[in-house]
C-alpha cells in the first residue's frame, strides 16, 4: 500500500509537472502568436527597412533636429536679448535702405560733378589758347573780336 501511495504521489507530482509545463508553454505560444502578430503587420514595411534613401532621410532628418535644438536652446538663453533687439533689427533694415539710396545719389552726383569739370576744364582750356591764336579779318583790318 506504501508503493502505491508513493507511486500516486509521484504521478501527481509529475502530473502537476506536467501542467506546470503546460502552461508556461501556452504562455510561450501566447508571446510567440502576439510576435507573429506584430511581426505580420510590419511585414509590408520591410522593404522600407533597404531603402538606403530613407537611412539617408533618417540621418538628414537627425541632422535637422539636431540643429533646431540647438536653436531651441539659443532662443531659451538669449531670447529677452532677441526680443529687445527686434526693434533695432527693423531700424537697421530701413536704414540700410535710405544708406542704399544715399550711395546712389552721391554715385549719381559725383558722376555729374566729374562731367562738369570735364568741362569747366575743356573751356577754361579754350579760353587760354584763344588769347595765343590771332586770328585776322580776311579785309586785314586786326583781329577779330572775341
Amino acid at each position: 500500500m506504501q508503493a502505491v501511495v508513493a507511486e500516486r504521489s509521484e504521478i501527481e507530482r509529475e502530473l502537476n509537472q506536467a501542467v506546470g509545463n503546460e502552461q508556461q508553454l501556452r504562455n510561450q505560444l501566447d508571446a510567440v502568436k502576439i510576435q507573429l502578430q506584430l511581426l505580420s503587420k510590419m511585414l509590408p514595411l520591410a522593404d522600407l527597412l533597404d531603402d538606403e534613401e530613407l537611412i539617408e532621410r533618417a540621418e538628414i532628418c537627425r541632422e535637422q533636429l539636431a540643429e533646431a535644438e540647438e536653436d531651441e536652446q539659443f532662443v531659451r538663453q538669449y531670447g529677452n536679448y532677441i526680443v529687445q533687439l527686434e526693434p533695432i533689427a527693423s531700424s537697421l533694415v530701413m536704414i540700410q535702405a535710405v544708406l542704399k539710396n544715399w550711395k546712389q545719389n552721391t554715385n549719381r552726383r559725383k558722376q555729374t560733378q566729374k562731367a562738369l569739370q570735364q568741362k569747366v576744364f575743356a573751356l577754361s582750356d579754350v579760353m587760354q589758347r584763344r588769347m595765343h591764336f590771332s586770328y585776322e579779318d580776311a579785309s586785314g583790318r586786326g583781329r577779330l573780336p572775341v
